[in-house]
């Protein structure tokens, strides 16, 4: 009984602090992982047979893990006063905020996956291959979920990418 005492009391003084330290760092490097990327351009592999289907390239104008937006939600972004909704619901809690890029709708399109409120670290979106097949754009997405052990964490994951446009049908393709 005595040395559960001891021990009990070495917790609640020294290790409480240790174990502040430990989650604030644990936070911190939490918050720096959550990638906010600009204006990068990817290319989508395709595996398939070239002579019907083309790939297109892709900007991702925006990877955050921190929307503010809390249900699951993939579609298409319509015009400039959609994607400034989706800048505000983020920049609602960040000063400074993002800036929010001017979009030509006229010849792009513009795709939000917004993964809703998750439990955890880890969550994401992956645009595997994007391609264009008799005048149809097809993008082909996985969702990311974590591997192992992540932080415990509430996240609002979103990826908004541009795709140059290729005709007026798009389609959403999850691929597992």
């Amino acid at each position: 009984m005595k040395y559960y005492y001891i021990f009990n009391k070495f917790q609640s003084s020294k290790s409480k602090y240790i174990m502040k330290k430990y989650i604030l760092f644990a936070l911190a490097i939490n918050f720096a992982a959550a990638t906010i990327s600009c204006d990068s351009t990817k290319k989508a592999v395709s595996n398939s047979n070239k002579e019907q289907m083309k790939t297109i390239s892709y900007k991702t104008i925006l990877e955050s893990s921190g929307s503010n937006l809390f249900n699951k939600n993939y579609y298409r972004v319509n015009s400039q006063e959609a994607l400034n909704r989706i800048y505000g619901s983020i920049n609602s809690t960040m000063k400074p905020g993002i800036p929010i890029p001017t979009i030509d709708f006229q010849n792009n399109a513009v795709f939000a996956f917004e993964m809703g409120k998750r439990s955890s670290a880890g969550y994401g979106i992956e645009i595997k291959d994007i391609v264009n097949k008799n005048g149809e754009t097809i993008i082909k997405y996985k969702e990311i979920v974590p591997d192992g052990m992540s932080a415990t964490v509430i996240t609002t994951p979103i990826l908004v990418i541009e795709v140059p446009k290729k005709g007026n049908i798009f389609k959403l393709e999850e691929v597992k």
